[in-house]
């Protein structure tokens, strides 16, 4: 199979075959080429300007058309992920600052964003605030690592896997098992029930009932590593097919010291 020259501006020239994609014959030559997705057309990371050659290029695949049409790019910018030639051209990378490629670290080949289905449950105590600020530091700690500990036990025992905590707040996310919705429901009524158990104890020892909240979510979720390169995790969000918004979820009826917010019908005639 004859190689072709391909020239990177501001990289070097490379060989490139007719079966091999610009972004695996850069990668091959040793170029870090980003590529979020790892070369499936769901990011727009790998993006090329064609400077010369254009007519050597190969139509669009339907991946490539799709989300070239989503981001109105123009012909003259193509998906290196996608895109094969059949002579000799001239591209420039257009993600390629110095940030950029210190933000591949060990990230290279790997994918680091995709789109997933799963529910989402995000749990939050009510009017904590005013205890935290009138108690002493390692009481607010006590109490938190209780309530987490017996929130969290309801989340695990439902497939359920936590995500972060944030102040007096919780994230979890659903997606495993045969209907993860039914998990986050299932979650939140047993979270309920263990509040029950948990306020006796806090009531006697600091003259305390917690009362919190819920919001359960379930649909298309963008999910990726996010953060700085010394503390990166796992993060969640909404997709941009997803219409949800905690805050414009009417309260359903709930039990008390509880509301129950939620996006989806199930959820609220659980």
């Amino acid at each position: 199979m004859s190689e072709i020259p391909l020239h990177l501006v501001g990289d070097k020239e490379i060989s490139i075959n007719s079966e091999m994609t610009i972004l695996e014959a850069a990668r091959k030559a040793g170029i870090p080429f980003k590529s979020a997705c790892n070369g499936q057309a769901k990011c727009s990371t790998c993006r090329i300007s064609v400077l010369e050659g254009d007519e050597h290029f190969l139509p669009r695949n339907p991946l490539e058309e799709a989300l070239s049409l989503r981001r109105s790019f123009p012909c003259s910018v193509r998906l290196a992920c996608q895109t094969r030639i059949s002579g000799p051209a001239r591209i420039r990378r257009m993600i390629l600052e110095a940030r950029d490629l210190e933000d591949i670290g060990d990230e290279a080949l790997e994918a680091v964003g995709d789109e997933i289905k799963c529910a989402i449950l995000f749990c939050d105590l009510r009017d904590f605030t005013p205890f935290v600020e009138n108690n002493l530091a390692h009481d607010v700690v006590h109490i938190l690592n209780r309530f987490f500990q017996h929130m969290g036990e309801a989340i695990v025992e439902n497939e359920g896997e936590i995500d972060k905590y944030i102040g007096d707040a919780m994230l979890a996310v659903f997606h495993q098992g045969q209907n993860p919705a039914l998990n986050a429901c299932l979650a939140a009524k047993s979270m309920y029930r263990r509040l029950q158990e948990l306020n006796p104890h806090l009531q006697k020892f600091f003259g305390l009932e917690l009362k919190f909240g819920i919001g359960i979510h379930f649909g298309p979720v963008i999910r990726g590593r996010l953060g700085h390169q010394s503390l990166k995790s796992l993060t969640g969000y909404r997709s941009y097919k997803s219409p949800f918004s905690p805050g414009s979820i009417p309260s359903t009826h709930s039990p008390p010291n509880t509301s129950l917010r939620s996006s989806f019908e199930p959820a609220k005639r659980f």
